[in-house]
């Protein structure tokens, strides 16, 4: 009789096996998406062009190298529930969210599902999504960013030309808050 093993072995051999079907079945959808393009198509209407991978220029590898440093650098802004965050992959940007920091804290995104963000910094979190998107990714390289903050508010008072109350910007100093409130008055 043959041993069951239901380790992570067969486990790892099984989606190996899963992946490699995955494969057949892309290069046999593309085999016939060129073999329908090089058909005499009749009708008025183009067919849909195919997503060909992104080649990226030099230009745009330092511009994400600068948005991941900045990303990096501000470790003043703790994230908090009602934030709206930005979750930007560098090679992946169908993976690109937009979401809301729900009231307990935590954010749903669609790979790594629901994630705790309520308390940490957007560098933390990114690090933490790209432990959790390796299942899935070789290398995630995501980046978080805080899109707004609708619960916050910085109020500026005294002897400025509009005080009220202002939503803060990530990394906001005091004299920016005053140029904000239009600056002191005269």
């Amino acid at each position: 009789m043959a041993p069951t093993n239901v380790g992570p072995l067969s486990f790892a051999v099984a989606r190996a096996r899963t992946h490699c079907a995955t494969r057949l079945i892309y290069c046999i959808a593309w085999v016939l998406l060129a073999c329908a393009c090089s058909s005499h198509n009749q009708s008025a209407e183009p067919l849909p062009q195919a997503r060909t991978p992104a080649i990226l220029s030099p230009e745009q590898c330092a511009a994400n190298a600068a948005i991941t440093k900045a990303a990096m650098q501000d470790t003043t802004s703790l994230i908090e529930p009602g934030d709206q965050l930005a979750t930007d992959f560098y090679l992946s940007p169908e993976l690109n969210t937009k979401v809301t920091v729900g009231p307990d804290g935590n954010m749903a995104l669609p790979v790594a599902g629901v994630v705790r963000a309520a308390g940490l910094i957007p560098g933390h979190l990114a690090a933490l999504l790209n432990q959790a998107y390796l299942r899935e990714l070789r290398n995630p390289n995501v980046t978080v960013h805080i899109l707004g903050t609708p619960g916050r508010q910085i109020y500026v008072g005294g002897e400025v030309a509009h005080p009220g109350a202002f939503p803060p910007l990530p990394g906001m100093t005091a004299l920016q808050a005053i140029s904000t409130a239009g600056g002191l008055g005269e």
